[in-house]
């Protein structure tokens, strides 16, 4: 049985957000590097409630030893998307450098990044959700201790 590739999550995610900084790294090599980081901390975040041991991977060939379904890809995607977002947050830098001066002028950095807070916790809303709905669907009620 041939596992997940973490690049079939990269991918899925890559529709979800636009990063030209991380588009713009000079390998392939350093892109993945970046998107691993935030792929672990989802997996972080999902790893107790997924019915697949998300803790067994090969990190030379950055590949989940199992193979998930649709469902628990979409889920790490978008806890990499949210990570990555949170990330962004802290870095009024990088808006100031995607944004025109006029643009920039134009809005308070205070907007901006109440702005951006407000789009990180949407998604987490919708991220954690998607959490929650799966361990509703997959979970072995048998096993809690009342």
């Amino acid at each position: 049985m041939m596992g997940t590739k973490f690049k079939d999550i990269y991918d899925r995610a890559i529709f979800m957000f636009k990063d030209y900084n991380l588009i713009q790294l000079s390998t392939d090599a350093s892109r993945e590097a970046v998107l691993e980081q935030y792929l672990m901390s989802a997996v972080f975040d999902f790893a107790d409630l997924c019915e697949f041991d998300l803790t067994a991977y090969d990190v030379m060939s950055k590949t989940f030893n199992e193979t998930l379904d649709y469902k628990t890809i979409e889920i790490l995607a978008r806890g990499l998307v949210y990570h990555w977002l949170c990330a962004q947050e802290m870095s009024t830098e990088m808006l100031r450098n995607s944004l025109s001066t006029k643009d920039f002028t134009q809005y308070s950095p205070a907007n901006l990044l109440n702005a951006l807070t407000t789009l990180r916790e949407d998604l987490y809303e919708k991220y954690n959700k998607e959490i929650i709905l799966y361990s509703y669907r997959n979970g072995d009620i048998a096993g809690i201790n009342l």
